[in-house]
């Protein structure tokens, strides 16, 4: 995962308990980044949307929920290969 600015390195090394700040590079393993990426989009650590903005019963807006990270750049191509990826996913049962 990419962060950028120090304030999100500081954030993040909080809640992963790592020195992010200076070890920045910890940021790009595995095991961080996917820390980092989900606490990061079910907080809304990164733009103040979250995953609950636009996923929950009955919804799944996969254009606009490219706002949890980033912009909306490029979102009908991304929102396309998410929803594919979702229908071909087998789904558990709850």
């Amino acid at each position: 995962m990419q962060l950028t600015w120090k304030a999100n390195y500081e954030k993040f090394a909080a809640i992963c308990l790592s020195d992010l700040v200076n070890k920045p590079d910890l940021a790009l393993q595995l095991p961080m980044a996917v820390t980092i990426m989900f606490e990061g989009m079910e907080r809304g650590l990164f733009t103040g949307k979250k995953l609950a903005d636009y996923f929950h019963v009955g919804k799944a807006d996969w254009i606009n929920a490219r706002r949890i990270i980033n912009g909306t750049d490029k979102a009908s191509t991304i929102a396309g290969r998410d929803e594919t990826i979702e229908e071909e996913t087998p789904k558990q049962p709850r």
